[in-house]
């Protein structure tokens, strides 16, 4: 079952990371990224920021790049090209391509890599994020999500009720959460045949739960054993 995981990755031994603390308000996004060999990948990423030339001189002594040029000059951005060096600390790349994970979007901070990436399953999932701890990579998984739309509807459901499914989806459809509304509480509770009051009940409840069940608090770390 293909999902898609959104996580972040942290540690001073990834690439780039050594220049881009030279410059904590700069901000990589990685537009494409391909490589022959794998461990030295190439990438093309677009900085955003206001002092690129401490950042290209960082890169002259970085140790995890073998060359930056510069495609496109903006007044606020800049397109990089980057070829990462075989003295790279660690390079996730090959780990990717192992368990057939497919790359979505990276984006590069001086605090880390956020990613969003398709993997075939849940155990591709895993076993990437063991190579990442095993290669003392801080691997903290923010959000999993699209689930096999095959799968029993007690698995996509993400532990509503059936009462509140109904309703919800009942809301939806008829512009209940539309701006501004198309139909209130009253129209909702006639379509189901229950009190105002229980319609509002399943909506704030059911909502509740979607919350907890797909945003996880700031700072707060899924586990992989509740997917």
């Amino acid at each position: 079952m293909s999902l898609i995981a959104e996580y972040r990755l942290s540690s001073p031994r990834l690439p780039l990371m050594e220049s881009l603390a030279t410059v904590p308000e700069l901000t990589l996004h990685v537009e494409h990224e391909h490589a022959e060999n794998p461990r030295e990948p190439t990438l093309f990423v677009w900085a955003e920021g206001d002092d690129f030339e401490t950042f290209e001189a960082a890169v002259d002594d970085d140790r995890s790049v073998a060359s930056l040029s510069v495609l496109e000059r903006l007044d606020d951005r800049r397109l990089y090209r980057i070829q990462i060096s075989a003295r790279a600390e660690v390079v996730l790349y090959p780990t990717g391509i192992e368990v057939g994970a497919s790359q979505l979007s990276v984006s590069a901070t001086h605090e880390g890599l956020d990613v969003r990436q398709r993997f075939p399953d849940h155990d591709a999932l895993r076993r990437y994020s063991e190579q990442c701890r095993k290669r003392e990579v801080s691997f903290t998984l923010r959000r999993v999500y699209g689930l096999d739309p095959d799968a029993p509807v007690s698995d996509r459901t993400y532990g509503l009720s059936q009462k509140q499914c109904e309703a919800l989806r009942l809301a939806v459809a008829t512009g209940y959460f539309d701006v501004p509304r198309d139909v209130d509480l009253g129209d909702l509770a006639a379509e189901l045949g229950v009190s105002s009051q229980s319609v509002s009940e399943r909506l704030r409840r059911g909502t509740a739960t979607l919350v907890r069940r797909t945003l996880p608090a700031d700072g707060e770390e899924y586990s992989l054993d509740e997917w």
